[in-house]
């Protein structure tokens, strides 16, 4: 009876095996017996927690040849002739279930002599066996936008925050940290699956797979005290087990400017007097992206008349002064309350932003009136006064007898 010594080994290269991910395996069965063998059969059962699989004849050495399949899938099952010395090479693929979380991936693969051969050795170097451990993977990317780069205050905003699952596994938790910034009030989470612990960052009740993503919606307003810049960060996590093949692409950020402030100094009450009176404002301009543009200054007389427009370049955030001001005229009707009215605009990265008018009350003069004292005289000697007026807006004295 022919004697053949049939041996077969199998290794994926690999002692660990990330489930949703592929993984070969390379199996050589070869003849080291003093026989050739005809028709020897070659197995490969399905190992358990793959969801697909692929077989195919790689290569053979010393004259061994595939007489069965020489490529499918499912269970490999074939059949080989084997010379004294010769080898068949199969190359046998899986992939994993991605919703696995723990466990080994075992396979198992044999090599049996035909009827009427003996295998002194069987069944010792006759079937082979390799045991990888799973090693949940997912690489998980985070997104983040309310979709606008300005935010006014007092405003409602919604930021939407997108998860996405790169592979290779699913996930069924994730861990979601929001470093909310302060001046967004009355916030709410609000997940499109799962449920989400704001306190905690955790997002349970998924089953996240490959080339899958979930949204997570956070509203809230803005304060109406809120100033500079609203910035909001977010990183994401798997689960505790799982590894995150690139950790760098886990956080995202959304930055927003608030619309700049003008703000005008208080402008002094004035009172006309024989000096010259001239009206003035200053405005300032803050919590701008780089502002550039104008800040217009109007002024408005009593009865609603536009008496002064004055235009200043903006280059950044400062005070800014009307350039000549306003001179009060020294005739006519001039007491009375003005206001001062200050906008900025004219920058495309800017809102306009207005300040608040500025009253500046106009008061009337209040000259002076001396007299002579009247000499003194026998009867029928007529008696005459002088007065003297000082101080009024006319910018003279005068005097007036009788």
């Amino acid at each position: 009876m022919p004697t053949a010594d049939l041996t077969i080994s199998m290794d994926d290269g690999t002692t660990t095996v990330a489930p949703g991910a592929a993984t070969s395996y390379t199996i050589v069965v070869s003849n080291n017996g003093s026989d050739a063998v005809t028709g020897a059969t070659v197995f490969d059962s399905l190992p358990d927690g793959i969801t697909g699989n692929s077989w195919l004849a790689t290569g053979s050495t010393g004259g061994g040849s595939v007489t069965g399949p020489a490529i499918g899938s499912g269970p490999l099952a074939t059949t080989v002739d084997l010379p004294v010395g010769g080898a068949v090479v199969f190359t046998f693929t899986v992939l994993v279930n991605p919703s696995l979380t723990t466990g080994s991936l075992i396979n198992l693969a044999v090599v049996l002599a035909p009827a009427g051969t003996t295998d002194p050795n069987d069944p010792g170097n006759n079937h082979a066996i390799d045991t990888d451990t799973l090693t949940p993977q997912a690489d998980l990317s985070v997104t983040m936008t309310d979709g606008k780069a300005i935010v006014v205050p007092g405003t409602s905003d919604t930021y939407t925050i997108t998860v996405t699952n790169n592979g290779p596994s699913t996930v069924s938790s994730l861990t979601l940290s929001d470093t909310i910034p302060a001046a967004l009030l009355n916030r709410n989470f609000a997940p499109s699956v799962g449920a989400y612990d704001a306190a905690t960052g955790a997002w349970s009740g998924l089953s996240l797979a490959s080339g899958q993503h979930v949204t997570l919606t956070l509203t809230g307003t803005i304060a109406s005290n809120a100033t500079g810049t609203i910035t909001n960060t977010v990183t994401v996590a798997p689960p505790a087990g799982t590894t995150d093949t690139d950790p760098f692409n886990g956080t995202a950020t959304d930055t927003d400017t608030l619309p700049p402030k003008l703000t005008t100094a208080a402008s002094p009450d004035v009172t006309l007097s024989g000096s010259v009176v001239t009206l003035r404002d200053s405005a300032t301009l803050s919590d701008g992206s780089n502002p550039t543009g104008t800040i217009t200054f109007t002024l408005i007389a009593p009865g609603g008349l536009t008496v002064d427009t004055e235009t200043v370049a903006v280059n950044g955030d400062g005070t800014y002064t009307t350039p000549t001001g306003f001179t009060l005229p020294t005739a006519g009707t001039v007491a009375g309350t003005y206001s001062w009215n200050a906008t900025y605009s004219g920058d495309p990265n800017n809102n306009p932003a207005n300040a608040s008018p500025e009253p500046t009350v106009v008061s009337r003069a209040s000259p002076g009136l001396s007299t002579t004292a009247s000499p003194g005289g026998v009867a029928g000697t007529t008696l005459t006064d002088i007065a003297h007026l000082s101080g009024d807006i006319f910018l003279r004295e005068r005097s007036h007898s009788c």
